[in-house]
C-alpha cells in the first residue's frame, strides 16, 4: 500500500517510506511502524529496488508460491520512483542481502536468528497476543472472562458487559447462585425483593421465561467482519484515515455489536442492525 501511495502521489518511494509513511498512524501502531522503518526500512527499499512487482518480492522471500496468483497483472505494476541519491545510499547501507531468500530463511532459525528480526517480531507478536490469542478480555479485574470497562479486545462488544467486575460470581448469563438470589447475578438489570409478593423481582419477572442463548461456529463469520475499504485504497488515504485503527485491531476487524447474531446497536437507516439477540430480547 505504501508503494501504491507513492505512485499515486508521484513521490519517491524511499523518501516517502523513510520520512512520511508512519505519519498516517497514531499511538502504538506508529511506534511499531517507526521501529520497523528504522530497523529494516532501507533493506525493504533495496529489496523493492531489485524486484519488478510486489508479487515477485513475495515469491523471493518464499511467502508466496503460486506464480499464477498475483495482486498485480504481470507487467502492469507501475515503476517505483527512487530519489537520485538512492543508488549511492544503497551501496553504503549494508542492506543489499537482508531480504534475500536464503538469508531470510536462515534468520528464522533459532540459533542464527538476527536480533533485529527476533526483537521486532516478538514486539508484534506480543501486541496481537494480548487480545487475539486467548480470546479473553484484555481488561477483566475479577477474571470471570467478562469486562465492565472495555468493549474491544474481547470485552463487552463480544459477550456482554459485566455489571460487577469485582465479583467473579456475577456476569452476564450466569445461573442463579444460592446465596445471591436478590442480586443482579446475571446482569440483566433486575435485582431486589418485591415487597408485595415476597419474591425476588427476578422470580416475578423471569420465572416463566427461559434464559436463551445461541452458539456460532466460526468467529469472524458470525461477528460482522469488515475492513474499511479506504484502508486498502491508498488514493483515499488522509491524515485521519487510520485514527480508529487501534480499536478495529483490538476487535480483529470484527463488529460483533452489528452482527446478525449478537448485534445490539440501535437500528438506523444508515446502519441497520437486525440480530438473533435482539429478536430474543
Amino acid at each position: 500500500m505504501w508503494e501504491q501511495y507513492s505512485v499515486i502521489h508521484y513521490e519517491n518511494i524511499d523518501e516517502f517510506l523513510m520520512n512520511h509513511a508512519c505519519s498516517f498512524f497514531n499511538g502504538e501502531v506508529r511506534t511499531l511502524c517507526n521501529r520497523f522503518v528504522d530497523e529494516v526500512g532501507m533493506s525493504l527499499l533495496v529489496f523493492l529496488y531489485n524486484s519488478t512487482s510486489p508479487d515477485e518480492a513475495c515469491r523471493k522471500i518464499k511467502a508466496c508460491s503460486n506464480p499464477q496468483c498475483n495482486l498485480v497483472y504481470p507487467g502492469q505494476f507501475p515503476h517505483l520512483k527512487f530519489s537520485e541519491n538512492f543508488e549511492t545510499v544503497r551501496q553504503f547501507s549494508g542492506a543489499e542481502n537482508f531480504f534475500d531468500a536464503e538469508y531470510l530463511s536462515a534468520s528464522f532459525n533459532e540459533e542464527s536468528k538476527s536480533n533485529i528480526w527476533k526483537n521486532l517480531i516478538k514486539d508484534i507478536e506480543d501486541f496481537f497476543a494480548r487480545f487475539a490469542v486467548a480470546h479473553k478480555p484484555d481488561l477483566d479485574f475479577d477474571h470471570d472472562s467478562f469486562s465492565a470497562e472495555m468493549g474491544p479486545a474481547r470485552g463487552f462488544h463480544w459477550r456482554g458487559r459485566d455489571c460487577n467486575d469485582l465479583n467473579p460470581n456475577v456476569y452476564p448469563g450466569r445461573k442463579i447462585p444460592a446465596r445471591a438470589k436478590y442480586s443482579d447475578y446475571n446482569c440483566n438489570g433486575i435485582s431486589g425483593k418485591n415487597p408485595e409478593t415476597g419474591n425476588t423481582y427476578k422470580q416475578d419477572f423471569c420465572d416463566n421465561t427461559n434464559q436463551l442463548g445461541f452458539a456460532v461456529i466460526g468467529d469472524s463469520a458470525g461477528a460482522h467482519f469488515e475492513i474499511p475499504p479506504e484502508y486498502l485504497n491508498a488514493s483515499q488515504w488522509k491524515k485521519d484515515t487510520f485514527n480508529e485503527l487501534i480499536p478495529k485491531l483490538l476487535d480483529e476487524f470484527d463488529i460483533p455489536s452489528r452482527s446478525a447474531w449478537s448485534g445490539y446497536e440501535e437500528d438506523t437507516p444508515e446502519v441497520p442492525v437486525r440480530s438473533i439477540y435482539k429478536y430474543m430480547t
